[in-house]
């Protein structure tokens, strides 16, 4: 883009406002700033300037060949107070050319310092960038020796390309428009004008571009088709809320899939914890007989709060449109956030389209089945936690050697565990049947070597301690002589109470519900990720100095998700989840001082079956 003569940036009165979100409404204009880290500009210039990466652009070259001068490797940084620092490597030969001679050649490599200002373009979703000042220097920062008269052609040919280039942000602005209005509007056919988006102010920041976007929206739809309801859910929306919270769940379980795909390991965990605290918030939710008018927009709001800092730690100085897709999506999250600070009819209220735009922003391509609710197995999702494509069953699917310890009578399947609800008569056969699988359970981790021996100590007894916190070491109840999986009410199922919200496409729903032994492995497989990811990689024991705080902060997570990896040892945690740290606590050491025998005084006095 060609510069503006006599235009000057504008940069008044952003400063400190563009360090938070801001959003203001008038005449149904939103505003929010923009972060363009400087290594997004930076690609984006070798791609308009150069072909390729290691490519140079030639400014100089006469005829004979005498005299050529190439520039690249393009670096970007802030310079001055409110300038960009771009510096360039340069290649000058020079000499004097006479017939088809080259008098007194030499040649020269040092580096180009350009300070530049940044303003908003003819297009008004376009930076253009202006040269205040170009000048040589060697590479190591000294003056060059490069005769004044060839300096002056070089910048004279410099300013040029330098100028043109300019940075269209007409992508990321589009999306936020897009998901925005698909969410105001609500259903209602809306159009994207040309004045519809802008830039309205830019200025260089320390490590990025700061700029004010507007978005312009139309009329909001009626208050009354608008306003969310504030009492509790009828049928109705009832019905609605479980649709939302589908689409909702799809679309977040897509979007940490596919920002971890080429992620660095960091990440990769940061966005494994998102979801799963995501995941953990949404069981709450459906665990609720009264959910909150719009339980989405939180769960979006609290997720989004997490998930655009560990977006933005993108590696930007990768391909420029893989970039600016990435900045695109984060744009759009914080336009639906700055949504939500409007409140009443105009506030946020998220659909299953508005989520498909978010999506798109990132991802243009990406199929509406891509996103939608699936209970289906999905090894993308079990390789993002680092576990084998699938559930290995220490000993086999089947265990023909509990026959020992089983009545035939009780087997409804090939494993006689899974139709066995204990009375008082076979407690004890019971018990060691399902210590035996614990046990065959623990051997199959220490074969693997993912836990180091040193922590075997604090897995064994937490393992044990964790089934017993649980389900007393039960998979199934009789109601009304009607055998019956235990589940809680936030949708946690059989021995290990793994919860089926939370864990979807990891494990197979219908055998966690169906067998023992894979409900038991499937929970020891959690919970080794809880030990080793969690409570050991973040030096439990150490900051406790206590080798089994291990165990209190392993069994927290557990319960709660990677939030309450703390809770244990915080003075500010709640009554009732201190209470259920202190059960398990109390039932960990019994395992430790008696053996599995312990967990027999969870049927003293009690009717097993019920």
């Amino acid at each position: 883009m060609n510069r503006q003569p006599g235009r000057r940036p504008q940069r008044a009165g952003l400063g400190a406002l563009l360090l938070s979100m801001c959003v203001s409404i008038s005449a149904l204009e939103l505003e929010l700033p923009l972060t363009i880290p400087y290594a997004m500009v930076r690609q984006a210039l070798a791609d308009s300037l150069f072909q390729g990466p290691g490519a140079e652009l030639e400014l100089v070259r006469d005829n004979r060949g005498c005299n050529h001068v190439r520039i690249g490797a393009p670096r970007l940084a802030a310079g001055a107070p409110g300038e960009l620092l771009l510096t360039l490597d340069i290649k000058v030969r020079g000499g004097t050319p006479l017939a088809d001679l080259c008098l007194l050649p030499f040649t020269w490599q040092g580096r180009v310092e350009v300070r530049e200002e940044v303003y908003i373009g003819l297009a008004p979703t376009a930076l253009a960038f202006r040269v205040r000042e170009a000048r040589l220097r060697t590479a190591e920062g000294g003056a060059s020796r490069v005769p004044a008269a060839l300096w002056t052609t070089i910048e004279r040919q410099l300013r040029p390309p330098l100028e043109r280039f300019s940075f269209d942000l007409g992508s990321v602005l589009a999306a936020s428009f897009t998901t925005v209005g698909t969410v105001y509007l609500r259903g209602t056919a809306f159009e994207m004008r040309s004045d519809s988006v802008a830039l309205k102010a830019v200025e260089a920041g320390s490590t990025e571009l700061r700029a004010m976007l507007a978005l312009r929206l139309p009329d909001p739809p009626p208050a009354s088709v608008a306003s969310a309801p504030s009492a509790p859910l009828n049928a109705r929306e009832m019905a609605a809320w479980d649709a939302r919270w589908q689409a909702w769940d799809g679309f977040a379980t897509w979007a940490i899939k596919t920002l971890a795909a080429d992620a660095p390991a960091a990440l990769r965990a940061a966005l494994r914890a998102t979801l799963l605290d995501a995941r953990h918030r949404l069981a709450s939710a459906l665990s609720s007989a009264t959910p909150a008018a719009d339980p989405v927009r939180e769960l979006f709001l609290d997720t989004w709060r997490r998930l655009a800092p560990l977006v933005a730690r993108n590696d930007f100085s990768r391909d420029t449109s893989k970039a600016l897709q990435v900045l695109a999506f984060i744009n759009a999250g914080d336009a639906l956030q700055a949504l939500d600070t409007l409140g009443g009819a105009v506030g946020l209220r998220l659909n299953q389209d508005g989520l498909r735009q978010l999506a798109r922003a990132l991802a243009p391509g990406v199929l509406d089945n891509e996103l939608e609710y699936s209970t289906a197995l999905d090894p993308a999702l079990r390789a993002l936690f680092g576990f084998p494509p699938t559930l290995e069953l220490a000993g086999g699917a089947t265990r023909p050697w509990l026959d020992f310890f089983v009545a035939s009578a009780h087997a409804a399947s090939d494993d006689p565990l899974d139709a066995w609800v204990p009375d008082a008569g076979d407690l004890e056969r019971y018990l060691a049947a399902i210590e035996n699988l614990l046990a065959g359970i623990a051997e199959h981790e220490r074969k693997q070597g993912q836990l180091a021996a040193e922590f075997f100590d604090v897995y064994s007894p937490l393992l044990r301690a964790t089934a017993w916190q649980e389900t007393c070491w039960r998979q199934f109840v009789r109601r009304h002589a009607r055998l019956e999986v235990l589940r809680s009410a936030a949708g946690s199922v059989g021995i290990m109470q793994v919860n089926e919200h939370v864990w979807r496409g990891i494990y197979a729903l219908d055998r966690l519900r169906q067998e023992t032994a894979y409900n038991a492995q499937a929970g020891n497989e959690i919970l080794v990720h809880y030990l080793v990811d969690y409570a050991i990689r973040r030096n439990e024991h150490v900051k406790s100095n206590d080798l089994h705080a291990l165990a209190r902060a392993s069994y927290a997570v557990y319960n709660g998700g990677p939030r309450h990896l703390t809770r244990y040892r915080r003075a500010q945690t709640k009554p009732a989840l201190r209470a259920i740290d202190d059960a398990f606590w109390h039932k960990y050491q019994a395992v430790r001082a008696q053996g599995p025998g312990a967990v027999k005084a969870c049927y003293a006095g009690t009717h097993v079956q019920g």
